[in-house]
């Protein structure tokens, strides 16, 4: 392999003047030929970047590092831009005490990669925690391990190893922010739990809501969305919220029917079947009832009906 650096990104990056070193561990400091090269033309394009070569204990391959981030495989084609920002972005450091590790893993074909790896060096510059970026051309071990099914695929795990979050394709830095820092899902928004639906986890939804006991309104929001596939999956993750808490869920029913007379008619039905579902049967019923009394779409009425006949049951 050849490192070819094309002319836009050699002027967008020749004139920085900060030294960069890159850490190549490997057992027994034996490098693959393909990273010698690698790192050794890129040092030869770039005055700023210097490399050392070290040993590591332990069995697992050989891996590339640069303060907080450690780089299994070699960045090719679309990789190669956001590898070079991250490098003359982020400083020489890591949130040593740093409970979480996230992992990105990026193609070099993908073009919806960079974007998401673009996103991770903005948020490393604020927020250094240890991170792993896998360039899964190089690593199929490792995509195969963490059963990535495309990319990217952005992940969040505890001190334990655990996944607390993942993304697939874009990824809202303010979410991510949020996951790292430990906070409360206040201030998550609606792409977070969108993303979480469209992996088919509306019932781990239903549990960060039932958990914290709280109603973000990044989550609210998607029963007021335009597309039909976000609103079915928040109706399943209300499904599974009723099961885990009526008084929850109940919650969220008011607060749905608060927002009722703004709310177009494809959401209006959806409201009255989750009205329907509700163990204050009378309190629904007299409310459907009032609904339908002032209503002329026939959707409407439809719906009314259906829900008024779940609370009969």
């Amino acid at each position: 392999m050849s490192l070819i650096i094309k002319d836009s990104l050699f002027k967008a990056y020749s004139g920085f003047k900060e030294n960069r070193k890159i850490t190549l561990w490997s057992i027994n400091k034996k490098v693959s030929r393909e990273t010698e090269i690698f790192l050794k033309e890129l040092s030869n394009y770039f005055a700023w970047v210097d490399f050392e070569i070290l040993e590591k204990d332990g069995s697992c391959e050989s891996y590339f590092e640069y303060g907080p981030i450690s780089f299994f495989g070699i960045p090719k084609e679309r990789e190669l831009d956001p590898f070079l920002k991250s490098l003359t972005s982020i400083s020489n450091g890591f949130m040593e005490d740093a409970e979480v590790e996230i992992l990105l893993f990026v193609a070099s074909m993908c073009p919806h990669c960079p974007e998401t790896f673009n996103a991770l060096t903005d948020i490393l510059v604020k927020y250094p925690v240890r991170t792993k970026v896998v360039f899964s051309d190089d690593c199929p071990e490792r995509v195969k391990e963490s059963k990535i099914l495309s990319v990217p695929s952005f992940i969040i795990k505890n001190g334990k190893g655990s996944e607390i979050s993942r993304w697939t394709g874009s990824i809202d830095k303010n979410d991510v922010i949020q996951v790292l820092k430990g906070k409360g899902i206040e201030e998550l928004s609606s792409s977070y739990f969108i993303n979480l639906l469209e992996q088919g986890k509306a019932e781990d939804v239903a549990r960060i809501i039932f958990t914290s006991n709280f109603l973000p309104k990044g989550f609210v929001d998607l029963y007021k969305s335009q597309k039909w596939s976000v609103r079915l999956g928040a109706v399943v993750a209300a499904e599974f919220l009723n099961e885990l808490s009526h008084e929850v869920y109940d919650r969220l029913i008011d607060n749905l029917l608060g927002d009722y007379d703004h709310c177009p008619v494809e959401v209006k039905g959806d409201i009255l079947y989750l009205a329907g579902l509700s163990i204050k049967k009378s309190d629904r019923t007299e409310t459907i009832l009032s609904i339908a009394k002032d209503e002329t779409d026939e959707i409407i009425l439809e719906a009314a009906k259906e829900s008024l006949e779940s609370l009969r049951s």
